[in-house]
């Protein structure tokens, strides 16, 4: 065919390091096992075609730029102009460093690094402005594409725990490594004040943590006041993401509450009325959303003879009948202080996938999806077309945060988008995804 194989590329992103591009010979590997290539996780491969497909087009990429996409090149085009064609940085962009990815005649890729701290400044926090430079501002060729990075991707993000309820400090702050629960405690409760520690209930608190592949939480129980005093056998090593809630003495001791959480249509905290039973709760909250599981809910209940040093609250799982008002009484669940409900969703029941459609086309906005494997072309006509200031070279479909090229020709684009065949292009079901964007 038309494929170039004696150089091909792997793009390959590393944190902190950013991208690096790895040149490959095809030819040799096909005709060699051992010289065979190892991939890795989120490699891109490029092969080169042998004659030029498109050329006026340039590229934004990255979580560090509000509008990421392909755009026509212009003469005398600088890197400014794509940035604001683009919409400009976003508020947490890594400036210290933006890569440029420059395509040579003979398609091969060449990498510049270059600093964004050279053309924009932060006026206020998140925002950010030209500083002036235009020696700076190097203009562009086509085909070229820059990649600005988020500081998430370039330093990772931070391990962090969150402290709440009656403390001096409560807030979310960095975990270092082999923290503790008094550790914490200690430095952001402020129970060293006498006075301060008078308002806080001692008996009771809890770590709440998430554990993967779970939908609730793990709830672990300590006595605060052992635990200010030192007793080993109510500290733990803290986790990422271990959320401590530290309960007033007012609140615990003259309103007892229960929490429901998950399906339902006004979750939260509720004060515990006399005789309230989980059918009491459940109306109380709104009622159950229509894609809560309706057949049982899970309590986590916190016993009053809890034996020291046990942490972890019991889980009960009790029916749930849809015609409350016919309940007897005496066949209701009653529930108790601190009872945590968790109502959960409905097996293997999926919302209808969304996608949103934006840019230059006529009827902007969200559309569901009317079958499972609509098609592009489909969603093309329900848009109402493009307008004229419609670019179609620089279409983008966006899927979480894979992006997958539309570009084609000028003069076959509209053809191209509009056909029913175009699914060949897109792969089978290119639009079965959750949050999938079209820009225009």
């Amino acid at each position: 065919s038309n494929a170039y194989l004696k150089r091909s590329q792997v793009r390959r992103f590393e944190i902190g390091v950013g991208e690096k591009f790895i040149d490959l010979d095809l030819e040799s590997v096909f005709n060699d096992s051992k010289k065979d290539f190892a991939l890795m996780d989120g490699d891109e491969v490029t092969v080169f075609p042998n004659i030029v497909v498109r050329r006026r087009l340039v590229e934004a990429k990255g979580d560090g730029i509000k509008r990421p996409g392909i755009y026509e090149y212009r003469p005398g085009m600088t890197v400014k102009d794509l940035i604001g064609q683009a919409e400009g940085l976003k508020e947490y962009v890594y400036l210290e460093r933006a890569d440029l990815v420059r395509t040579e005649e003979n398609f091969s890729k060449r990498l510049t690094t270059f600093s964004l701290k050279d053309l924009y400044k932060e006026e206020s926090p998140g925002h950010y402005v030209y500083t002036g430079k235009d020696e700076k501002n190097f203009e562009l060729k086509e085909l070229d594409q820059i990649n600005i990075y988020s500081s998430y991707e370039m330093k990772g993000k931070e391990k962090h725990v969150t402290v709440e309820g009656q403390v001096k400090e409560p807030g979310t702050y960095i975990l270092p490594e082999n923290m503790t629960l008094y550790d914490l405690i200690f430095s952001r409760g402020g129970f060293q004040d006498e006075n301060f520690k008078k308002g806080a209930y001692l008996e009771l608190a809890h770590v709440f943590r998430k554990i993967p592949g779970e939908l609730e939480e793990r709830i672990y129980t300590f006595n605060l006041g052992k635990l200010l005093e030192g007793d080993p056998e109510e500290n733990m090593s803290l986790e990422d993401s271990d959320r401590v809630m530290i309960y007033s003495y007012e609140t615990l001791e003259t309103k007892p509450y229960v929490t429901i959480e998950g399906l339902i249509k006004r979750p939260g905290t509720y004060e515990l009325a006399e005789n309230m039973t989980l059918e009491d709760l459940i109306l109380l909250a709104g009622g159950l959303r229509p894609d809560a599981y309706k057949v049982e809910a899970v309590i986590a209940r916190t016993h009053p003879g809890v034996e020291e040093g046990q942490r972890k609250v019991a889980t009960i799982v009790v029916p749930i009948v849809s015609d409350f008002a016919i309940i007897p009484d005496e066949d209701k669940t009653p529930l108790g202080t601190y009872d945590r409900i968790v109502i959960r969703n409905l097996p293997e029941w999926e919302p209808a996938p969304v996608v949103s459609v934006s840019g230059q086309v006529k009827y902007p906005g969200s559309y569901s999806l009317e079958v499972k494997e609509e098609r592009i072309s489909s969603i093309a006509r329900r848009v109402g077309g493009f307008k004229k200031e419609a670019y179609p070279e620089g279409a983008t479909l966006f899927r979480r945060k894979d992006i997958i090229e539309m570009s084609r020709e000028r003069q076959q684009q509209r053809e191209k988008i509009c056909n029913s065949d175009s699914r060949g292009y897109f792969g089978k079901n290119p639009l079965e995804a959750l949050g999938a964007k079209i820009l225009i």
